[in-house]
């Protein structure tokens, strides 16, 4: 069998994210791709992060692109993203970067660069998110009127997930937002520890170009307390509802695949099948009756769901790079910043009390 062509990554930043997401999975990926270093401004870090992995240090990110890297992976923090990214992109060399994307400086920096560019918002690229994502491309379902998180995603990366059954293209128009502090008896959490403090609901609204809403409700103790149990995403189509989630009890998001749209005036519950394996992975995700499905397309198939995310955006940039693939397939600084702005504005307007208006571009 033809021995498919790596590409050649360098690594910018040497932190947590790098040493326990990137590189693990990436060495995972061996077969894709082929990690020639890193650079980190800090020398405790750098020593730390060579130690660890043996990687050639870079003293700069100019060194590094002596080298000539295919495609960069940028892993540092959000107050030094701009100044790295720009000096980045000055090498035209392909880079995906970590979120948030909170300076809206970079969305500049990615209109006028000429090389692809993308960000790890891994959360829309879960297996059952893959799934869900399927069946709106394939209009099984209309796009949803309304989306719902129910205390099941977190910030920014829930209100990717909602968005993406929305469609990239609808804007945020108006946020409104409501903070709620509960005062819980104490409680045994789910590590058997007593625990007595506030609980504090997040409550927002939005409102879309496209008349579409996002409603977003998170509440901590339903990760940590027994007493708060269901978690879900919702999704209501003119024709159809999806529903998935889980119990506090259940170990992942299948416990809950509520699929159900309308054939004619009849209503047909969709029988969702999950394929995992020896490990307990889901490989393959399909409906029996209209045989839609999403596989997994990674040999290695002890990746976690979380890993196959992140595999996810990196596969759709190495076609990107081997294969002039449009890049219309990576999510965008753009993308990540409207939905770092959509969290800002539902906290600011908890914070105010007044609805928030955003400019709709």
């Amino acid at each position: 069998m033809k021995q498919e062509k790596r590409v050649k990554v360098g690594i910018v930043g040497a932190g947590k994210r790098a040493e326990t997401t990137h590189l693990p999975l990436l060495n995972k990926l061996r077969d894709l791709f082929e990690v020639i270093g890193f650079t980190t401004r800090s020398e405790s870090t750098a020593i730390k992060f060579h130690n660890a992995s043996s990687l050639k240090y870079f003293d700069s990110i100019s060194s590094l692109v002596s080298e000539e890297p295919e495609l960069l992976v940028c892993c540092v923090s959000g107050d030094a993203m701009f100044d790295v990214l720009s000096e980045v992109l000055s090498h035209d060399v392909p880079v995906l970067v970590e979120t948030p994307i909170a300076d809206p400086r970079l969305i500049s920096l990615e209109s006028s660069c000429n090389t692809p560019m993308g960000v790890f918002e891994q959360w829309p690229r879960l297996p059952l998110e893959q799934f869900k994502s399927h069946l709106y491309n394939l209009a099984i379902f209309d796009r949803p009127f309304l989306v719902k998180n129910d205390c099941r995603s977190f910030n920014y990366h829930a209100v990717a997930q909602l968005r993406n059954y929305l469609g990239r293209e609808s804007l945020p128009i108006s946020a409104y937002g409501v903070i709620n502090p509960i005062n819980t008896p104490a409680f045994k959490d789910n590590n058997g520890s007593v625990r007595e403090e506030n609980e504090i609901w997040d409550h927002g609204i939005v409102r879309f170009s496209n008349g579409a809403i996002l409603s977003y409700d998170f509440s901590y103790h339903c990760k940590t307390a027994p007493f708060r149990s269901l978690q879900t995403l919702r999704a209501y189509s003119k024709n159809g509802t999806i529903t998935t989630g889980k119990n506090f009890s259940a170990g992942d998001d299948f416990q809950i695949l509520d699929f159900r749209c309308l054939e004619g005036s009849d209503t047909r519950n969709m029988d969702i099948r999950v394929l995992r394996n020896d490990s307990g992975l889901p490989i393959r995700i399909w409906d029996e009756v209209t045989k839609v499905y999403w596989k997994s397309e990674f040999k290695n198939e002890d990746l976690t769901e979380q890993e196959i995310a992140i595999a996810s955006i990196y596969r759709d940039m190495r076609e990107v790079i081997m294969e002039n693939k449009s890049s219309a397939c990576l999510y965008s600084c753009r993308d990540a910043y409207i939905d770092y702005i959509i969290m800002a504005g539902i906290q600011h307007s908890a914070q105010t009390g007044a609805v928030v208006s955003f400019n709709g571009s």
